[in-house]
């Protein structure tokens, strides 16, 4: 299954990107927008589900939008992402504004929203359980 990561803290997440190898996962890497999109764009029928930081920087690609200096970037690009790859998506963020992420999940049923940090089997549960939803 391939995972697709989108997160520019490489230093925290790279140990979570090796745990999801040594699971078997096939995991990519991304650290802003602009080459998220771009990866998405290049392979989005093999992405089986994406891990979604929000605070991110804006990039090229958000560089109009309100994203509170790039405290709210990963929901606007989730939004933005959705008009092509509709599979499932985990914002992993360390955020706690609940209301603030499901406000821009809205109803969407392949979406979903764990905090940092997280035990990383609990990470991989959240996984299979998004993709087989």
């Amino acid at each position: 299954m391939k995972v697709l990561i989108i997160d520019d803290d490489t230093v925290r997440i790279n140990p979570l990107k090796s745990y999801l190898t040594l699971c078997g996962f096939d995991t990519e890497l991304c650290t802003g927008v602009d080459d998220a999109m771009e990866y998405i764009e290049q392979n989005i029928d093999s992405i089986d589900i994406i891990l979604l930081d929000i605070m991110i920087p804006n990039g090229e690609l958000l560089s109009g939008s309100d994203t509170r200096n790039g405290k709210e970037t990963g929901l606007h690009f989730f939004k933005k992402m959705r008009e092509i790859y509709h599979g499932p998506v985990v914002f992993y963020t360390v955020i706690r504004r609940r209301e603030l992420v499901m406000s821009f999940i809205g109803d969407d049923k392949r979406a979903d929203y764990l905090t940092k940090p997280q035990e990383p089997a609990k990470i991989v549960e959240k996984i299979y359980e998004m993709i087989a939803a």
